[in-house]
């Protein structure tokens, strides 16, 4: 037999666990479901990468004594954190650009490794990306792209070279929405 806690302390422990993850679930819808799935995304990732370069500067330490490459881990490691939080709190603030509309154009033109794109918003407003060529994107079909900043005027038509720099070097990810004229079968 095992150890058992007396009825009285057992109901406690329940009553502990039940508004822990009352608090978790709190906590998820109160923040996490309010931030884009894209930047999500991008947060695991950016903590990722900066937890390997920790992890493998820290083998090479036991392995060679390299104390210059744990420090370089350490900093790459405390960086991505950074990057973290501030993608976090960006994505909690609502402090990205969102541009939503169907895709009319898309072509790569050849030895390039930009592909053009030209986004048609609900406001009949055309939007002239350049966009890396290995985002896949289709004419005819609904996108949500995501973007770190908007400068000001940049997605009007009176500044498209502008436009195309600043949409390249900010751009975060694509979501593909659903057709509204399909039927649900």
């Amino acid at each position: 037999m095992g150890l058992e806690l007396p009825i009285r302390l057992q109901s406690q422990h329940w009553q502990i666990c039940i508004l822990r993850n009352r608090l978790y679930l709190t906590l998820y819808r109160r923040f996490l479901m309010n931030i884009p799935s894209i930047i999500l995304k991008r947060l695991a990732l950016t903590f990722l990468v900066g937890a390997s370069c920790f992890l493998v500067s820290l083998a090479a330490f036991f392995f060679a004594s390299d104390i210059p490459l744990l420090w370089l881990g350490i900093f790459l490691f405390l960086m991505c954190l950074m990057k973290c939080f501030l993608l976090f709190f960006k994505g909690l603030t609502g402090a990205y650009f969102l541009l939503e509309g169907e895709c009319c154009y898309a072509r790569r033109p050849p030895f390039s490794k930009y592909q053009q794109v030209t986004i048609l918003d609900p406001d009949g407003e055309s939007h002239f990306l350049l966009l890396e060529s290995g985002i896949k994107i289709t004419p005819g079909c609904h996108y949500r792209l995501y973007f770190a900043v908007n400068p000001q005027g940049a997605f009007s038509g009176k500044y498209r070279l502008l436009h195309k720099a600043e949409a390249s070097g900010n751009f975060w990810g694509i979501e593909l929405l659903p057709d509204e004229n399909a039927l649900d079968i």
